[in-house]
Order: C-alpha cells, then sequence, then structure tokens
C-alpha cells in the first residue's frame, strides 16, 4: 500500500519511522512523508493511503486543500483523537473513503519519538477505511482495534479518558518526584524510580486487569473500604490518653472565607467553593454529552448530595472538636478548593503550610497571646 504521511510533528514523525521499518515493508507498505501545509501534488497522486497527522484544528483546511488531488480510490485517514471521520468530508466528497487511526500512545518528545510496536491503534471509519488503517497499523506492530458506530471513538470522551490518563499519570509523578526531592533523593533517580514503578503498574493492569491492579485493603472479605474520614474526619480521640505534650488538629471544614469584594453566594448552586453545575456542563461539552435544563439556580443532584455530605461532615468535625479539644486547631476553609480542583494541589498545600506556620507562632507566643 503506497502511503503518504503529512505531517512532521510528533505523531506524524513516529508513523513514518514506524511505516520504513522492515516489518512494514514485508507487509507491502511503502511510504512517503510530508509537511501537512503544503504536500506535493505528485505525492498526492501517487497515494494510495493518506494519513493526515496534523493538528486537529488544521483537519479540514488540508482535507479541502487535498480533496481534488487524490484519487477517489485513495483512502484518507486522520490521528486525531478528539475528531471524528467526519473531520474529512472535503475527501469523502471527493470519492474517497475516510476514517480515523490513532495511536494510543504518548508522545511527549517530538526528538526521539515512541515506538508504535505493541501500542494499540482505535480505528474508526468508512469500511474501505478501516481496512486501509487496520493494515497500517498492523505493519507498525500495533494491535489495531476496530470500533463500530454509532459509538463516537476516536472522539472527545475518548480522547479525554486518553488525556485523563496520560496526564494524569505524569501529574502523579511528578508530584511524587517533588516528595522525594524533599526526602533528599536526586532528580534523575526518583524520575527512573517512579518510572521503573509505573511500567510495573501497567504490567499489572495489562495482566490482571482492573480493579485487581491496585494495591492496598481496598477489599477484606465481604468487606469494601472507603476512606475513614467518611466518618471520622478529625480523628483526635486517640490522642487522649496517649501522653502526647501538645496536640494540634487540622479541620478541613473551616468556616468559609470570601475575597474581598466577594459576596458570599445567593444560590446553593456552589458547594464547597466548587461550582458543580458549571464543572458538569464543561465535561459535557468536552464529551459531547448533553445535559438535562434547568434554571441556573436550580441545585441539581449533585449539589445536593455534596452539600449534604459536606453538612454532615462539618457537624461530626464539630462534634470531634468539641468533644476531644485539642491545644490547637488548624482551620482551613472550607470553600478552599472543590472535590476535582485537582490542578489547585500546589495552591492548598501553600494554604496548609501558612495556616500551619500561624499555628505555630501562636503556639509560639504562649497561650496569653494565642
Amino acid at each position: 500500500m503506497k502511503t503518504l504521511v503529512l505531517g512532521r510533528g510528533r505523531v506524524g514523525t513516529a508513523l513514518a519511522e514506524a511505516l520504513r521499518a522492515p516489518r512494514a515493508a514485508d507487509a507491502g507498505v511503502r511510504v512517503r512523508a510530508g509537511a501537512g501545509s503544503s504536500p506535493r501534488e505528485e505525492d498526492l497522486g501517487w497515494a494510495e493511503a493518506v494519513v493526515l497527522a496534523i493538528p486537529d484544528g488544521a483537519l479540514e483546511g488540508v482535507a479541502a486543500r487535498i480533496a481534488g488531488w487524490l484519487e477517489p480510490s485513495a483512502v484518507a485517514l486522520h490521528c486525531a483523537g478528539a475528531r471524528t471521520a467526519e473531520a474529512l468530508g472535503a475527501c469523502r466528497r471527493r470519492g474517497c473513503p475516510v476514517g480515523v487511526m490513532h495511536p494510543l500512545a504518548s508522545f511527549a518528545d517530538a526528538a526521539t519519538p515512541p515506538s508504535l510496536a505493541a501500542i494499540h491503534v482505535f480505528i474508526a471509519g468508512d469500511p474501505r477505511a478501516v481496512d486501509a488503517a487496520r493494515t497500517l497499523a498492523a505493519a507498525c506492530g500495533a494491535t489495531p482495534v476496530v470500533v463500530e458506530a454509532p459509538a463516537q471513538i476516536p472522539g472527545p470522551a475518548y480522547h479525554a479518558a486518553a488525556a485523563l490518563v496520560a496526564n494524569g499519570t505524569a501529574g502523579l509523578a511528578y508530584a511524587g518526584v517533588e516528595t522525594l526531592l524533599r526526602l533528599g533523593v536526586e532528580r534523575r533517580e526518583a524520575e527512573a524510580a517512579l518510572g521503573a514503578l509505573l511500567r510495573t503498574v501497567a504490567g499489572h493492569i495489562e495482566r490482571l486487569g482492573l480493579p485487581a491492579a491496585l494495591t492496598g485493603p481496598v477489599v477484606r472479605g465481604d468487606a469494601v473500604l472507603v476512606d475513614g474520614g467518611v466518618l471520622n474526619p478529625v480523628p483526635i480521640a486517640p490522642t487522649f490518653g496517649d501522653g502526647t505534650d501538645l496536640t494540634i488538629a487540622v479541620n478541613l471544614g473551616g468556616l468559609p472565607v470570601y475575597p474581598a469584594g466577594r459576596k458570599k453566594p445567593k444560590t446553593s448552586s456552589k458547594a464547597g467553593g466548587f461550582s458543580y453545575t458549571q464543572s458538569m456542563k464543561q465535561l459535557s461539552d468536552l464529551l459531547g454529552l448533553p445535559l438535562p435544563s434547568r434554571p441556573a439556580s436550580d441545585p441539581g443532584l449533585l449539589d445536593v448530595a455534596n452539600r449534604a455530605f459536606d453538612s454532615m461532615q462539618n457537624s461530626i468535625a464539630r462534634q470531634k472538636l468539641a468533644s476531644y479539644p485539642p491545644d490547637q486547631t488548624i482551620e482551613i476553609p472550607r470553600n478552599a478548593c472543590g472535590m476535582l480542583d485537582f490542578d489547585r494541589a500546589a495552591e492548598m498545600i501553600e494554604l496548609g503550610r501558612k495556616e500551619a506556620r500561624r499555628c505555630l507562632e501562636q503556639i509560639a507566643r504562649g497561650p496569653a497571646d494565642a
């Protein structure tokens, strides 16, 4: 199959490199590579399959530009995980079968693209386009995964799942490295160690599946364990009678704080400082899934559930602190962040440090000033 790969970025470079390997030649694949912005007409006329490995937003424009130079028998594919085959509508109107082949891999370094051998390539589109994509994926040494309509894979929800795992894992690793640095481990050693750890996790997921790949006492017998903070958000009772000289409690359900000039919300559409209604709207837009309409001031089920849960925990925390009063309490405003504000971790850590320093300064000044 004479294949033209358009795009010299990370994905295009990796794909062209894989299709130049002996395995691909043995499968009858011949490849040329070109710039997505200015492909040569002779290459377009030569190609039996054209793969657009270009930015998502450029797909329609490039498809319209190349459609007239393609043979109607040629197959047009793109590699954008967040877009469906409809992005190549101009090529389809030319008579070309269109489809998507998205390599599910991390492309972080343009200089050293990842090997596509042993990864999975998700494929969808017109039947002939699917056949061509399956051939190309196998020629790269990858495992083709064909998704039948009406599933929107590739598409926004699929891309969100992939990004959550890839970038989310890298984000967790970053937090882990920063912790090891504070413990005295060298950065490269910490990165290498956590990278090796993640490879073992990936191996468990492939071999055991989920949730079997999870480690730790999640299930004991017939009991499924959850965080003890659900029923005991301030576990202070065990400290009484243990001989400690000073007890400091941390209460995450402190009184809400509003910046100067900002008024307290009049409706219950915000829970814990986080607008769940707005968040779910943004998520539904990203995934292409509609949400039922309702008045903006009408709290949804998630709002009500989280408000109820927060109220229960705050009540429990107040009772614990009243029954077992600590020497000092670090109060964190309950609206400091929301349940889904993972991107604000550094900000919340700094807030905790600030409040801890304030508490220690009060202790240092003595009870008269505290």
